[in-house]
């Protein structure tokens, strides 16, 4: 059928989605690859496309540029010129990445306001891809429904202003369809936020005194707060967590990523400087011997790393915590 791409794909957990028009309907498509859902906005039936300023782009931006600060620190605190190779490659990657991401722009949020309800549109996510699509959609939009006169406009506006403050209706909600009657209290995210700050002491720890212990302790941790993390975002996808706690659950997720990422390759730079740079084939198991014998206090590079993304870490989760509590007073009070 005659439609027309009117934004990028955007991916998230297992799952794509994309927006497509045609002249009297929007076709929202979500496909997880073996199965697909659609949802149809007809022109006529649109009151409003509603978008807002997420802070998603500036945490990319963050973590990319302390990958590409650090794989400068790597590659001027070694002696080794294929380590010095390697990390003008792995700067040069991340410093793409954050061009490529200052270049599309501000993220956001866009939902669409019908008679039926209020559904988000996930392609649109970024402030110039929102943009764009009003350019296409409201002349069709003018042509269908007609165009609103300033006058008729500043009537509408008194209207809005003077009426008397519309009933909560439970079960609803103007961030999407979230169920406001839920009973979830931000359980996964709690038990996320305190892995993440145990994660945090853990690494600290590693500053006084590394060892194969500690990193076995710290790779566990993390995989834990994966775990939970992962069903934390499924959870706030239906459910009203505190705005904060959102952003913190994506903070904590970006910065694990970022900090397993980092500490890999120090655990390969540092295990080949440590070997002298000699071409010797060790195993993984070898690799973390080496790496759990190496001090942080013996490199700065290294230890700049770990006080990061510990301080990071540990103010993620905090912040986290306090949201969680935040709210769930709140929910409190409103109980009748």
């Amino acid at each position: 059928m005659n439609y027309k791409k009117i934004a990028g794909s955007r991916r998230g957990l297992g799952q794509w989605h994309t927006l497509w028009l045609r002249d009297d309907h929007l076709l929202a498509v979500q496909s997880t690859g073996y199965s697909e859902e659609y949802a149809r906005y007809y022109l006529k039936d649109i009151q409003a496309i509603v978008s807002r300023r997420t802070v998603a782009g500036k945490v990319w931006n963050a973590a990319l540029g302390l990958l590409l600060v650090l794989s400068v620190i790597a590659a001027l605190s070694t002696e080794d010129p294929g380590l010095k190779v390697l990390a003008g490659i792995l700067g040069g990657t991340f410093l793409l990445f954050l061009l490529w991401n200052l270049f599309r722009g501000p993220t956001c949020r866009c939902h669409v306001v019908t008679p039926l309800g209020v559904e988000e549109l996930p392609p649109l996510d970024r402030i110039k891809s929102v943009k764009k699509a009003l350019d296409r959609l409201c002349p069709l939009v003018v042509v269908l429904q007609g165009e609103i006169g300033r006058d008729e406009m500043a009537q509408l506006a008194r209207a809005a202003k003077d009426a008397p403050p519309a009933a909560k209706v439970a079960g609803s909600s103007a961030a999407g369809p979230q169920n406001a009657a839920s009973s979830y209290r931000g359980g996964w995210h709690l038990a996320a936020f305190l892995l993440l700050l145990a994660e945090a002491a853990v690494s600290s720890l590693q500053m006084l005194h590394n060892s194969k212990a500690l990193l076995a302790l710290s790779a566990c941790l993390c995989l834990m707060f994966a775990i939970l993390a992962v069903m934390a975002l499924i959870k706030q996808r239906d459910h009203l967590v505190a705005p904060v706690a959102r952003w913190m659950t994506w903070g904590g997720m970006a910065t694990m990523v970022a900090g397993s990422t980092v500490g890999y390759f120090f655990m390969v730079f540092l295990t080949i400087e440590q070997l002298g740079g000699k071409g010797v084939a060790i195993t993984q198991s070898e690799m973390l011997e080496h790496y759990g014998a190496i001090q942080p206090a013996q490199h700065p590079s290294f230890a700049a790393f770990i006080v990061t993304y510990a301080i990071v870490s540990a103010a993620i989760a905090i912040i986290g915590v306090i949201a969680i509590g935040i709210g769930r007073g709140r929910a409190a009070r409103s109980l009748p």
